[in-house]
Formats: structure tokens, C-alpha cells, sequence
């Protein structure tokens, strides 16, 4: 699972019209009587009243004329003349129908699209001190708007407006302070989402959640977290829904409880949240929280990655290629990873190039190899793998040992067993020097011990024939005894042949017999050959007890 992303609440433009309420001026008897018509709704008295007010030069009548004909009260909707008299009023020094006029210019309402016209009128009245202007300013240097994208001056509008009161400037400031692109900025974020999370906005109560269930810029503390994660979910934030979920699932300041988590998930996802539609799909799954249904898994990614979800995309298409809960269809799949592929997600990269590696040829060979090398830039240890068979193989490429040591070497660290095995083999060859055959035990040992079973197997032999280190019969066998039991022919191979030849520990026979029965019912052919030698040497009585106990042994892994 992952955190769910976090996307942009949407809300009114910020060049919506503010100011609704009209301000009167008490030694005007006129103006009061026009206001107290606009009050109760009359709003034909008040353009009449307040009409001659404004030619008379009264600059808030001028900007009361500009808001009846900005928002047809009492008239027809006019942006050209609610432009003339906010710039009538403009003139006089009115923030507010500065302000407006700035609005008005920004988006091409009554007068020509002009943003340089909007930043010079919200400058005036943002030198004031009128914290909408202020916010405004911060509205164009963030995205651009006539002037060339700063978001360091942007973040200086919305601080001077934040610090005025302005709750939306907070939220953006802090919405910025918190994108991750300056880490020093998580802890001031706080502080500003707080500020807007107290007035009531979602996002900054979201953001503010998240950054405390992660412990930036201040002090972990998930219970609090949730607290903020609740307030915004009750205003119908998805990404909230979906940080809810997330706390459920990993049990972070509540008990974890994965079926919470997947009502949460889902309220999100239905509410079109793309990261919780992927998220549903793989608790569905893999039955968490619900009993597995890869069916309604498929519908749910299917949603995400219709939606553009890389994650989605690939998940759908191990859907597809496994035939679980839709019907099998290997093009389909290879569609998916692809398209997941195209937006540069490792894992789809890594996935379209396997498949085609697999359809061979040198052709296919260096294709896969192109989107191999660039799964594996993005940190993908199965392409870095690949990468090292094929230099090792020359499958696409000539044959380069140094070059597949360096993949396998990349993929190792990663933590893939497969390349561990690899460098454990190659670095123990027949003419392996001591320091190699230290190398190629650390890497068996590694591999071994996160249970890969040939790792095991060739750390056993090693052991056993004092390669790199102390001969050690007794090391072998626990080492053979764990691929055995993994289902390892050759750890079963191995094993037998010491249990028959009292190497390493107690020496018996029979069970000795029975696991290269069992090596042998595997294909391992070596095992054939050392039954055929113990048959001159064991009763018939021996080997039917080995029999029955290779019968015994194997019910349970097919049960």
C-alpha cells in the first residue's frame, strides 16, 4: 500500500468577487438610504440611488455600483460597466475595487485579458495592506499569470496576506511550505495549515494530518493526525477518507483494523480519489479487510487505471497475464504494462521488457534490453537482474562477465536473492581465489538465509568440501537440510547422501533413501544413480520404509 497522494482541493477561483457586503458611509444620508434598500433585497431602488452618488465622485458608491453590475442585482449581469465604475472608485484609492478591477483583467470579464493590468491594480491595493490583493499576487507569481513562474515571491504574498487573517493564503502558503520540494519548509507549513485547518479549510487540514502522521517538521503524532484526517473527511475530502484508510490499515494512532480501513478506502475511491480506487483493488486482492476477489479487484484498478494510474496499470495487467478474475488474455496485459511503461513507472517498464524478452530473438532481445536499463534507473532490482543475465548470457549484447557482475551486483544490494545467488556463483569458480570464494560465501549466506534454496545448497557444498572455509559436514547438512525441506532436489540430493553415508550427522539409511527418493521424484537425475548404488547395499524392507516416509513427507505440501 501506498500514502495516498495528495491533490489540490477544488475551490472558487481566487479572483472570485469578494467584498458582497456593501459598506456605507454614515454622513450620507443618500447612501444609507440606498444601502438600506440594497439590505432588504431591493436591489432596483439601490442602482437607481446609488447611481447619481457615483457620478458625483463617491468612491464606495462607485464600487457598489461596480458589485450590482458584477453580479446583476437588480440588472442585467454587466462586467464592461462594473469595470468602469470599480475603476471610477480604483481612482480614488478604493482597495477593494482595485482589487475587483484586478479580477476583472485577470480573467477577461467586461475588459480584454490583461495580466500585467491585474498585477498593477492588485499592487496598489496590496501595498495598503488589502490581504485579497495580497493573495492574489501570490495566485499569479505561483502559476505564472503575466509574470514568470516565482514561487519565493509567491510565497511572500500569501505570508503578508496569512499574517493579515487571510485563511486561504495560509492554506496555500502552507500547501506549498509542505509540497516536498524544500524540506527546511515542513516546519513553518505546520504553523500556517494550522492556522487555515482552524478556519475550516479541508486541504490544510489534510496536508496538516499528513505532515504529523509523518513526523515532519515537528514530532510524529498520528492520534492528532486523525483528529485533523476527520474534520476534513466530514467535509467530503477524499484525500482525507483516504489518509483515514491509510492509518487503519498500518494501525497508525488506532487499532488496526483493515476492514475500517477499506470502508475508508472506498468512500475515497467512490468520491473519484484515483490512489484509493488502486488502493481497494489490492486489499480486494490480496483479502484484506474482505474476502479475496480478484474480480472486483480488476473493476477497481480498471477504474485507477483508466485514470492514468501507473500502479493500477500494472497491477491490471498481472491480471490479465495470470488470468485472475478476468479472463486470460496476455495482450491485454502487455497493453497495460506498457501504457505504465510510457509514464515511467519502473515496475511497467520492467514488465513490458520481460515480456518481450521473453518472445526472443536478438531483435526482442535488445528492445527488452532498452526498457530493462530504464526500469533499472528507476530502482527496479528484477530489471537490474536481468540486466546481469543478459551481459552474462549475451542475450542482446555481446558477452560481458564484468558488466553482469556490476548488474547482479546493483540488484544484490537491492536485496534481489536471484543476483545473490549469481554473484555467489560466479565468484566461486574452479579457479576462485580465497578472497573470491569469501565473497561468494557472504553473498550464499545473504541469499541463503533470506531463504533462497540453491544458495543454500552450494553454501552446503562449500562447506563440505572446505572451500573458503573449514571443511564442516555438520554446517553442510543444516545448510542442505533447509533447501531439502524447501523442496530443493539438489538440497534433498545432498542430504541424502550424507544421512546414507553418516556425514554430518547420525547416520541412518533410511531417511537417507527417502530424500533421494524424493530428489529423484523431483527429475534430479544424480539422484537416480545413487539409488541404483544403495539398492545393492539396502533391503527391500529399507526402501519401502524410505518409500512410505517420502510419501508422508510430501502429503502435507499437497494438501
Amino acid at each position: 500500500m501506498h500514502r495516498i497522494a495528495w491533490l489540490k482541493a477544488t475551490r472558487l477561483p481566487a479572483w472570485a468577487v469578494v467584498g458582497a457586503m456593501l459598506a456605507a458611509v454614515p454622513a450620507q444620508a443618500d447612501f444609507e438610504h440606498a444601502l438600506a434598500a440594497y439590505d432588504r433585497g431591493d436591489y432596483v431602488t439601490a442602482l437607481r440611488e446609488f447611481t447619481p452618488l457615483g457620478e458625483n465622485g463617491d468612491p464606495q458608491a462607485q464600487f457598489n455600483l461596480g458589485l450590482i453590475y458584477d453580479n446583476g442585482l437588480g440588472t442585467d449581469e454587466d462586467d464592461s460597466e462594473a469595470a468602469r465604475w470599480y475603476r471610477m472608485a480604483a481612482g480614488h484609492g478604493h482597495v477593494r475595487a482595485q482589487t475587483n478591477l484586478g479580477v476583472l483583467y485577470q480573467s477577461g470579464s467586461g475588459v480584454g485579458q490583461d495580466f500585467g493590468q491585474a498585477l498593477a491594480w492588485y499592487l496598489m491595493a496590496a501595498d495598503k495592506g488589502y490581504a485579497l490583493a495580497q493573495y492574489n499576487l501570490g495566485v499569479l507569481y505561483e502559476r505564472g499569470l503575466g509574470v514568470g513562474t516565482d514561487r519565493e515571491t509567491a510565497q511572500q504574498w500569501y505570508r503578508r496576506a496569512g499574517e493579515a487573517g487571510d485563511a486561504e493564503a495560509a492554506a496555500r502558503l502552507g500547501l506549498m511550505l509542505a509540497d516536498g520540494s524544500d524540506p527546511t519548509g515542513y516546519a513553518e507549513a505546520r504553523q500556517w495549515l494550522a492556522q487555515a485547518a482552524e478556519a475550516g479549510f479541508a486541504s490544510a487540514q489534510t496536508r496538516l494530518g499528513e505532515l504529523l502522521d509523518d513526523g515532519l517538521g515537528g514530532a510524529e503524532d498520528s492520534e492528532a493526525a486523525r483528529v485533523y484526517f476527520l474534520a476534513a473527511a466530514d467535509q467530503g475530502d477524499s484525500n482525507a477518507l483516504a489518509d483515514l484508510g491509510l492509518l487503519y490499515y498500518l494501525g497508525r494512532g488506532v487499532d488496526q483494523d483493515h476492514a475500517a480501513a477499506l470502508r475508508y478506502f472506498r468512500l475515497s475511491a467512490q468520491a473519484g480519489n484515483v490512489a484509493a480506487q488502486f488502493n481497494v483493488g489490492g486489499m480486494y486482492e490480496y483479502g484484506e479487510g474482505v474476502l479475496a476477489n480478484a474480480a472486483i479487484a480488476a473493476e477497481w484498478y480498471l477504474l485507477a487505471a483508466e485514470a492514468g494510474d501507473a500502479d493500477a496499470q500494472v497491477a491490471l495487467g498481472r491480471l490479465y497475464e495470470s488470468g485472475a478474475g478476468v479472463a486470460r488474455n496476455p495482450g491485454k496485459a502487455e497493453e497495460w504494462y506498457l501504457r505504465a511503461a510510457m509514464a515511467d513507472h519502473p515496475e511497467g517498464q520492467f514488465r513490458y521488457g520481460y515480456v518481450t524478452y521473453r518472445r526472443g530473438g536478438e531483435l526482442r532481445y535488445q528492445e527488452a534490453m532498452a526498457w530493462f536499463l530504464k526500469a533499472a534507473a528507476g530502482g527496479d532490482i528484477r530489471a537490474q537482474y536481468n540486466l546481469g543475465v543478459m551481459h552474462e548470457s549475451g542475450h542482446g549484447t555481446g558477452i560481458d562477465p564484468a558488466q553482469a557482475k556490476d548488474w547482479y551486483q546493483t540488484a544484490a544490494t537491492g536485496g534481489h536473492l536471484g543476483a545473490q545467488f549469481r554473484l555467489g556463483v560466479l565468484h566461486s569458480g574452479a579457479r576462485a581465489s580465497a578472497a573470491e570464494l569469501q565473497t561468494a560465501l557472504d553473498w550464499y549466506r545473504a541469499a541463503g538465509e533470506a531463504g533462497h534454496a540453491l544458495a543454500q545448497v552450494n553454501l552446503g557444498v562449500l562447506y563440505l568440501r572446505g572451500r573458503g572455509v573449514e571443511a564442516n559436514p555438520r554446517q553442510a547438512a543444516a545448510w542442505f537440510r533447509q533447501a531439502a525441506a524447501a523442496g530443493e532436489p539438489a538440497g534433498q540430493y545432498n542430504l541424502g547422501l550424507l544421512l546414507s553415508e553418516g556425514r554430518g550427522e547420525e547416520p541412518s539409511v533410511v531417511r537417507g533413501v527417502m530424500w533421494l527418493m524424493l530428489a529423484s521424484d523431483g527429475g534430479y537425475a544424480p539422484a537416480d544413480d545413487a539409488l541404483a548404488k544403495l539398492e545393492a547395499t539396502t533391503s527391500q524392507a529399507e526402501r519401502d520404509a524410505a518409500r512410505r516416509l517420502a510419501d508422508n513427507w510430501r502429503a502435507p505440501a499437497e494438501s
